[in-house]
């Protein structure tokens, strides 16, 4: 479904975060919203597509398990098959299962898979 974690973690910037991914008229007041870092050199303003590692830090897929509290997450480890779990459910009749490998990229699987029709 998704080719890489970057691609992943754009869509989680852009999708579940909010930023902003026009650059057109990048400023200062605008940056915390934006995807990646602005810098300056002896050109002026420069960017670079920097934005947080969220489906392999957990720190960083901590803030994306925030945006997810209205859907009651449920996460479980199961040592058998070493894998993780999260269960999202929105209290109608949808509820939803992602598994995966590490806790930090279940946490971005379901984060996506709640957004799946604006994908």
């Amino acid at each position: 479904m998704y080719q890489s974690n970057k691609q992943i973690n754009a869509l989680i910037a852009e999708k579940i975060m909010g930023w902003d991914n026009n650059w057109d008229n990048p400023c200062e007041d605008r940056y915390p919203y934006m995807w990646g870092i602005m810098d300056y050199n002896d050109e002026g303003i420069i960017r670079a597509a920097n934005f947080p590692d969220f489906c392999e830090n957990i720190e960083d897929a901590c803030k994306v398990l925030e945006t997810l509290k209205h859907l009651n997450p449920t996460i479980h480890y199961e040592s058998k098959n070493n894998s993780w779990s999260c269960i999202l459910d929105d209290n109608t009749s949808k509820r939803y299962m992602i598994i995966a490998e590490s806790l930090p990229m279940v946490i971005c699987l379901a984060a996506l898979k709640s957004v799946e029709k604006e994908l």
